[in-house]
């Protein structure tokens, strides 16, 4: 391979590496991608919305069985592929599938609603009642560890309990949010996996900022951090 070409290709990687990195707030402590939410590079949007969902078609779907139902799919490996028609191979009216939930929300929230979307579990009335009662004691890094961001991408699907979900879920990060600053201001390093064993993924962000944060203050306390000083442009002014 031409030297050129492998430099272009190590500067591409590292460009991808960095924009992913900036973007993802799963392996960084400083960076919230909920404010990018939808972006092309953003990791954890693209995680969240690759979460399954169940749906119910509304229209004949011709051909598309073995796209969309994993058991044609199973078949067709089985039997090997076979180029004619068959009426086995279209996906009924009111026959229920699972689909990420990016190409749930495509399919199903445009002007032919070809797809009734069902929320996930974690969105349903069940946890809901849960929910008002105490949010703090759902887990949701075991029932949704991506249940802020997997929440604003449901926004788009036209569910008509979307926004009685916003609310729960806006009491939910609220009630939370509590627990989270408390946790990131007093566990120790022994008890940070049982402080954080039911955060999903932006509260373990949240957690490590204000960890991060307060293991510096205590390093500014103790002397150990560097000298406050003034700007360089401020300086000249306290001289005079």
């Amino acid at each position: 391979m031409p030297k050129h070409t492998t430099d272009f290709s190590q500067k591409y990687y590292c460009v991808v590496r960095l924009e992913c990195e900036m973007l993802s707030f799963i392996g960084t402590d400083w960076t919230l991608s909920l404010l990018h939410a939808g972006s092309y590079l953003n990791i954890d949007d693209i995680l969240a919305s690759n979460e399954r969902t169940s749906c119910r078609v509304r229209v004949l779907l011709p051909s598309l069985a073995p796209l969309l139902l994993s058991d044609v799919k199973d078949k067709m490996h089985g039997e090997g592929t076979n180029d004619g028609y068959k009426a086995s191979d279209d996906v009924p009216a009111g026959k229920r599938i699972e689909l990420p939930v990016w190409l749930a929300i495509a399919i199903g929230s445009g002007r032919r609603q070809i797809l009734s979307i069902d929320l996930p579990p974690i969105y349903r009335d069940a946890f809901t009642e849960v929910f008002e009662a105490d949010p703090c004691v759902v887990d949701l890094k075991r029932k949704g560890s991506m249940y802020y961001m997997l929440l604003c991408n449901l926004l788009m699907s036209g569910h008509v309990r979307v926004p009685q979900v916003v609310a729960t879920g806006t009491k939910v990060f609220q009630s939370r949010l509590k627990m989270i600053m408390d946790a990131s201001l007093n566990a120790s390093r022994q008890d940070t996996l049982s402080s954080t064993a039911k955060f999903d993924s932006l509260e373990m962000a949240l957690f490590r900022i204000g960890q991060t944060d307060r293991l510096q203050f205590e390093r500014w306390i103790s002397r150990h951090h560097e000298k406050i000083e003034a700007l360089r442009k401020v300086r000249p002014v306290f001289v005079k």
